[in-house]
């Protein structure tokens, strides 16, 4: 009897400690060290965005995707990602349906900072509500933390 119990409690512990290095070995996650907007708005009543995004990841990661509301937009068109660490421009996958646009774009990093810059236009229904969206967006990133 003291051979069982002795075999239950090795494999027991054996799984006990199998399971917390995976759960450690799979662990990741990641934070923002920082995001830059620049709005550039035009005569025509479109806003040109311009983001530099600096994302701290801790563990592999090989996808992101920004998703944007079109609140009051008629259309938002991305131009550009880029890798600012390596100066590539990425390909990117769009989803789009009419209240959002998600932008999709594949990497590899393994516990690193990495940086994204990303541009898109918005065209907005009319002038008034551009200038709204835009104000109450600004007020609102103030009081996050990016």
């Amino acid at each position: 009897m003291d051979k069982m119990k002795r075999l239950v409690l090795s494999v027991s512990i054996f799984f006990i400690f199998t399971i917390l290095s995976i759960g450690t070995v799979c662990a990741k996650s990641y934070s923002y060290s920082y995001i830059n907007i620049i709005l550039n708005l035009e005569k025509n009543g479109s806003v040109f965005v311009n983001q530099e995004r600096a994302y701290d990841f801790k563990g592999s990661f090989s996808w992101t995707f920004l998703d944007l509301k079109k609140k009051g937009a008629s259309d938002i068109d991305f131009i550009e990602v880029r890798d600012l660490d390596t100066g590539e421009i990425l390909d990117y996958d769009l989803e789009e349906d009419r209240s959002h646009v998600k932008a999709t774009w594949i990497y590899n990093v393994h516990n690193q900072v990495k940086r994204f810059y990303i541009v898109y236009e918005i065209r907005w229904r009319s002038k008034i509500q551009r200038c709204k969206r835009i104000l109450l967006e600004i007020n609102r990133r103030r009081t996050c933390l990016y």
